[in-house]
């Protein structure tokens, strides 16, 4: 994916959080973020790889993730609902359970095993 700034990306129509149906195409094997975005959102052990290898935010399915990384960028525009925001908000709490659970499943490895100074 060829970086554009948001301003460039296109803008996708959310209705009833079905907007994905009119891309009218296969996802995409990445999420539409910049690099940087990718990289502080892998340190934070938020993003994972779905059975079908996209990239997803971790605990959601390739289309919540794509309307819970979009969702930011339409709020700071004022182009979301009251049922975007609460869906957005479920989305984010079913996303926080699972990367704090993988963050301790980290840290218990960790202490498992501690490094041999």
């Amino acid at each position: 994916m060829t970086y554009r700034p948001r301003s460039a990306r296109p803008i996708l129509a959310m209705t009833e959080h079905r907007f994905l149906q009119t891309l009218g195409g296969p996802m995409p094997k990445q999420l539409p973020i910049t690099k940087s975005e990718r990289a502080h959102l892998a340190e934070m052990r938020a993003l994972s790889a779905d059975k079908e290898g996209n990239e997803v935010v971790a605990g959601l399915t390739s289309e919540e993730s794509l309307f819970y990384v979009l969702y930011a960028e339409r709020d700071l525009e004022g182009r979301t609902t009251k049922s975007d925001t609460s869906h957005y908000l479920a989305l984010h709490d079913r996303h926080e359970k699972v990367r704090l659970a993988v963050l301790g499943a980290e840290m218990s490895l960790r202490d498992a095993s501690p490094p041999i100074h």
